[in-house]
């Protein structure tokens, strides 16, 4: 029944996988680009490498998108704005005009019915003429639309019509009377009333502009472009242009089914190629379909984002953040997986993107840097760092690539340094993504890691204040279990904080664990011996339900579910069965339920703690007894097939016990025997 479950499971499994990956295939073939990948490179300025080329059909040259902003721009420039005759402003302007004079000569009984005769008269003839509105800063000579009521337009000088300060100069003569009065009247009274048309002048912008052609000149059906060994100039470079556009319209026309099926073939074989990579060097990741997902879905959204950076036509192609593809996946699963997904991501990428080997060169040399760049960190100074030298890594590549292509200093395009910015700001968005992720699929960051490390976390404190002996012992296992990890070149933090939270099923019942008994009261004395046993094989069913409560992340309830594996209360076990030696004794009750050590880290954790809570019996720590002390246990270990399913070797174990040697001498001040002393010890 057992293994007909096994079975089941490891089909499933299998069957999971395969849809997993023809799923990644399909969301990906959607993904096809709608133009024709062009088979040539060539720049301005550059030869022509290939065989001489010919056109498939008539098609129109299309100009440089550089020539139509110049004619856009000569447009603006030599376009006259339109102004407006407002009829009303003059009346208005005339009315406040004589009531204000009248009031003056009440008033003061100085100005003369002449005077007013004169002004008004003036105030006429300048509206009649005009008072122009000169917001758009026209010079005197500059020419512009005049529109009346009836719609006409007259071509007009500036400088034939007053602007306000020249038609106050020529209302206020010199010698009036009460010069200063009016000068106030008369600088309240006038308002423009020839006025910017904006509308008509847009209007007039906007048919001149739609009258620009987009072509200019036609290559025939059959016709050379350009010879092998040929400059590229700017004008063979705008009929090479056309021809890969027209190629890219005839696309589901002519011969779209045979270029989206050699499509289909590019993504199976790279997709083969990643399913045999993992299978091969990454077996955790490739038979754990929750992993496996994560990592083809950060793939297919890497390649979703560079698919919509073309259907919205961003400016730039350095505005994608591949880097951040590579900076999660080096974080959960380390550098050689993020290496190998991203080679991947970037060469599916190179078929969608328009922007041809330059994409692929600049976002791999980026993602590399990032790789080297450990952003893998514990701290945000080190993230942003590596932050910085993405950004240093995009900024040289676009140098390089600008004196590469275009061969000038003066060709470099210094706008692409804001995009370039914008990248690497997107990219700072992979940091606060690992707990979003964390969360969605279970994983475990170094940043979380480091969070849960600290003795201050309300389940360690409670360890602590509950358990202290337990605590003690936590904490010197941890020591052992990061030092071992290190050398054999595992996670050693993962191992660390592992081993602080690995007894905390103790808190439950504490005094019935000896490092927790600070007096000669054992409450074991008071138990059978198969009761005791069952005490203390449940602070590992406690320890996981206590973790649960604390909502710690799965992996670490795993290193307590494996930390004694099915191992045996040795103790309690002799002595049930020379208590009971005419009963056959049921060893399952005095073994732990397991399961065993899955990993190497979970091994060393189990070495750890069974070497440290031992080293605590030595009477006599010398060199020698604590030598002997661990290679007996974990050769006991090794004997009772605890280590079977993990993928821990020989030559690492040797390692770990090395390791622990060490580190237990110089806890019990151990002094190493020299051959001088080893002589002086034997003559004595």
């Amino acid at each position: 029944m057992n293994k007909a479950f096994t079975f089941l499971v490891n089909r499933l499994q299998s069957v999971s996988r395969v849809l997993l990956f023809v799923g990644a295939g399909l969301l990906i073939s959607w993904l096809f680009p709608q133009f024709q990948q062009f088979k040539y490179e060539y720049n301005i300025g550059k030869l022509w490498e290939y065989d001489d080329l010919y056109s498939d059909y008539d098609y129109a040259v299309r100009k440089l998108p550089k020539e139509i902003e110049s004619e856009k721009k000569k447009i603006k420039n030599q376009l006259y704005p339109f102004y407006s005759l407002v009829e009303n402003t003059k009346k208005e302007a005339l009315i406040k005009a004589k009531n204000g004079i009248e009031q003056l000569m009440l008033d003061t009984s100085v100005l003369k019915f002449g005077d007013r005769n004169d002004l008004i008269e003036g105030l006429n003839e300048i509206y009649t003429t005009g008072i122009l509105d000169n917001t758009q800063a026209l010079a005197l000579d500059d020419n512009l639309w005049l529109l009346t009521d009836n719609n006409t337009s007259t071509l007009s000088k500036a400088n034939e019509f007053y602007t306000v300060g020249s038609a106050l100069n020529a209302i206020i003569y010199e010698d009036i009377p009460l010069k200063n009065e009016l000068l106030l009247l008369f600088d309240g009274i006038l308002e423009p009333n020839i006025v910017y048309n904006e509308i008509a002048t847009q209007k007039q912008l906007n048919q001149e502009l739609e009258s620009i052609t987009p072509f200019e000149g036609k290559v025939q059906k059959g016709q050379k472009i350009i010879s092998k060994g040929e400059l590229v100039d700017e004008q063979k470079f705008k009929q090479i242009e056309s021809l890969k556009e027209n190629r890219s319209k005839q696309l589901g026309t002519f011969n779209g089914n045979t270029v989206y099926l050699g499509y289909l073939i590019i993504i199976t074989i790279m997709l083969v190629l990643f399913w045999n990579y993992l299978k091969q060097f990454h077996n955790d990741v490739f038979n754990n379909t929750r992993k496996l997902t994560f990592v083809l879905s950060m793939v297919i959204a890497a390649l979703y984002f560079v698919y919509l950076s073309i259907n919205l036509e961003w400016p730039s192609m350095y505005i994608i953040p591949f880097c951040g593809l590579t900076i999660i996946l080096q974080t959960y699963f380390g550098n050689r997986l993020a290496f190998y997904t991203t080679i991947i991501a970037l060469f599916l990428a190179s078929i969608i993107s328009p922007y041809g080997k330059e994409f692929l060169l600049v976002h791999f040399i980026a993602c590399l840097v990032s790789i080297l760049a450990n952003v893998n960190a514990y701290y945000w100074s080190r993230f942003f760092l590596a932050i910085l030298y993405i950004f240093i890594a995009y900024l040289a590549c676009h140098f390089g690539l600008s004196l590469y292509l275009e061969g000038s200093f003066n060709a470099v395009n210094y706008d692409e340094l804001k995009w370039i910015g914008l990248n690497a700001t997107l990219t700072l968005l992979a940091y606060p993504l690992i707990p979003i992720f964390e969360k969605i699929f279970g994983f475990i960051s170094d940043i979380s890691l480091i969070e849960l490390s600290d003795v201050n976390k309300p389940l360690l404190k409670k360890l602590q204040l509950e358990a202290p002996g337990t605590f003690q012992h936590s904490v010197q296992v941890a020591n052992l279990a990061e030092a071992a990890a290190s050398e054999i070149n595992v996670n050693p933090l993962l191992v660390k904080v592992a081993a602080l939270y690995h007894d905390i099923g103790k808190i439950k019942n504490p005094l019935f664990f000896i490092e927790n008994q600070n007096t000669n009261f054992n409450p074991h004395d008071n138990l059978h011996y198969d009761e005791s046993a069952k005490i203390i094989i449940n602070h590992v069913i406690d320890g996981i339900e206590i973790a649960k409560s604390y909502r710690l992340p799965n992996i670490l309830i795993d290193f307590i579910r494996t930390h004694h594996g099915t191992s045996k209360t040795e103790y309690f076990y002799r002595k049930y069965k020379e208590q009971n030696p005419d009963i056959e004794v049921d060893e399952a009750q005095f073994r732990y339920q397991g399961p065993l050590p899955y990993s190497k880290e979970t091994a060393i954790l189990m070495m750890a703690d069974t070497v440290e809570a031992a080293s605590r019996s030595i009477k006599n720590p010398t060199e020698n007894a604590i030598d002997e002390l661990i290679e007996k246990l974990i050769r006991s270990k090794m004997d009772d097939d605890q280590f079977v399913n993990s993928d821990i070797t020989f030559k690492e174990i040797r390692q770990v016990k090395r390791v622990f040697k060490k580190m237990l001498k110089s806890i019990y001040h151990v002094r190493i025997a020299y051959p001088e002393d080893q002589k002086k010890e034997k003559a004595t």
